[in-house]
């Protein structure tokens, strides 16, 4: 267990040879019970990283262990080599091995794999002391136990989503910042204002059960439509200034977007409040559901709503096309950040024209900013965004280029970058992947 890092040759050391030769004596396998051992212990410098799918993470992971994909581990890695301990796992241990050794090439001699991958932690360190077949003394018990408290808390399954350890708190009445998070507290103290408008995008039949007083009910979809042959795009402004008028909203209004338990519903709505250049408009902080969890006011009378003219602005400034990129794709301190799910990002799964990404993208699934509080979803806090983001991102004054398949997953990172992080130079390239793999003359990358 006195394992540190740099006990192995380092830099030009790192030879073929010398790789084989730790493989074949193990000296690259860690054990699910020493790893478990210095989590437990909050080990300085030791860095767990699951190179599995971002949907498989969310599912469940061993606590303390971070997410990456396998094609980002250079790069987010740099600066790194011989510093600290870092362990790498999947399932099994194929594409820990792959990614270990390719690391171990560029330089890295601190890289681990772990052994038997998560079944075998499942295995080997979750599985109740009652369910093994070999006789324990009271200390591997006692030991087995500890593990479980640890990594599982009393009653959790590896099954479960992985939740934050404390309970959430109940919201309270702080001003938002437009556009920002709005917290039900606020909203509630400040529900009948003349200028308060709360939009649900909740499916029809659960506004219809019970929805915020005042708010009206509209699906994300119907802000979108088919634009210059490609579908599910953001409608021009005069479209959108339409729907505006239709509900009675006006500029100046205080615009609340309310969603069911995904966020990125709300952000697509904003986008088109963006694209009118509309002020005051933000996402209700934990959608319906926290709402409904700290019981505040419900009903299901429909509000009144008096047309309005909404007027028609110029273009917007953020929103980029295929060329645009083309134009700045090996442009410096210009990043593009596709936030598919990492599969989808490198290929694996397909469900476009192509498969793979624009060169030079990096990834950061959407999903990644979310945490779950029972049926409450929102985004994560704001601290720990901005640390994900500074490592992916050199400054707040990079142009960053944010895209998905269609742009509503897209929409939700854009929110987090621009109105919560404060990125300056934030850009939708809303037809994403679904034009970007139909234009056989684009480059793709896997």
């Amino acid at each position: 267990d006195g394992r540190v890092a740099g006990e192995r040759p380092a830099g030009g050391a790192a030879s073929t040879s010398a790789m084989l030769a730790e493989i074949e004596s193990a000296k690259d396998h860690m054990e699910p019970e020493e790893l478990a051992d210095r989590l437990m212990r909050r080990e300085p410098g030791l860095m767990v990283i699951d190179i599995r799918s971002a949907e498989e993470y969310a599912g469940f992971h061993i606590r303390g262990a971070v997410p990456m994909s396998m094609a980002d581990l250079p790069e987010l890695l740099a600066g790194r080599e011989n510093q600290g301990i870092i362990v790498l796992y999947s399932n099994g241990m194929t594409h820990p091995a792959q990614a270990r050794d390719a690391l171990f090439r560029m330089g890295f001699t601190n890289v681990y794999i772990l052994t038997d991958g998560l079944v075998g932690f499942l295995d080997r360190i979750l599985k109740p002391a009652s369910l093994r077949t070999d006789l324990l003394s009271e200390e591997q018990t006692a030991r087995i136990n500890s593990w479980r408290s640890y990594f599982l808390g009393a009653d959790k399954t590896p099954a479960a989503p992985a939740e934050p350890e404390k309970p959430l708190a109940v919201s309270q009445p702080v001003p938002p910042a437009w556009p920002g998070l709005v917290e039900p507290a606020w909203l509630a103290e400040n529900l009948g204002s003349a200028d308060i408008r709360v939009i649900e995008v909740r499916a029809q039949a659960q506004y219809n059960g019970g929805h915020i007083p005042g708010s009206v009910c509209v699906s994300h979809d119907n802000f979108r439509g088919v634009v210059a042959g490609i579908s599910s795009m953001l409608q021009p402004s005069e479209l959108l200034a339409g729907h505006m008028s239709l509900m009675g909203i006006k500029p100046a209004d205080q615009v609340v977007l309310v969603y069911d338990d995904k966020p990125h519903d709300a952000t697509l709505v904003a986008m088109a409040f963006a694209r009118l250049g509309h002020g005051r408009f933000g996402i209700l902080n934990g959608g319906f559901p926290r709402w409904a969890q700290e019981k505040r006011p419900v009903t299901t009378e429909l509000p009144q709503a008096q047309k309005s003219q909404y007027p028609v602005p110029a273009p917007d400034t953020f929103t980029v096309t295929y060329k645009q990129i083309m134009e700045n794709l090996k442009a410096p301190n210009h990043v593009i950040l596709d936030v598919r799910p990492t599969e989808y990002y490198t290929g694996e799964k397909v469900d476009e024209a192509r498969g793979g990404h624009i060169p030079g993208a990096k990834n950061r699934p959407y999903t990644d900013d979310l945490v779950k509080y029972g049926k409450v979803t929102m985004l994560k806090p704001t601290e720990e965004l901005a640390k994900a983001y500074a490592s992916l991102v050199p400054s707040k004054q990079t142009t960053v280029v944010i895209h998905c398949r269609t742009g509503h997953q897209a929409s939700q990172t854009f929110f987090v970058m621009r109105y919560l992080l404060g990125y300056e130079r934030v850009l939708w390239y809303d037809a994403g992947w679904t034009e970007w793999a139909a234009r056989s003359e684009l480059p793709v990358e896997k």
